[in-house]
């Protein structure tokens, strides 16, 4: 195993990816797509509710598990399982 290798990037979504207008910007758009690309799945982590969560992995096509509602609620889009 590689410790020095990122093997997932885990992020919120207001105020981490969204700014204060709860705007997301291109390049942060851009970013999450290119760690995809890069084998490194990126997981959205939020006490928004689940469907808000799994919309934005979505369209994003984001890999890594979707952990919402305060960690109430944890998806593998993969394997497309609670």
């Amino acid at each position: 195993m590689d410790v020095g290798r990122i093997r997932l990037l885990a992020v919120d979504v207001a105020g981490t990816l969204t700014d204060d207008r709860r705007l997301i910007y291109p390049e942060v758009i851009y970013a999450l797509r290119k760690l995809e690309k890069a084998e490194i799945p990126v997981s959205i982590v939020t006490g928004n509710s689940f469907m808000a969560a799994y919309k934005i992995a979505q369209y994003f096509g984001l890999t890594g598990p979707i952990i919402a509602e305060n960690g109430g609620v944890v998806y593998d889009p993969v394997l497309k399982k609670r």
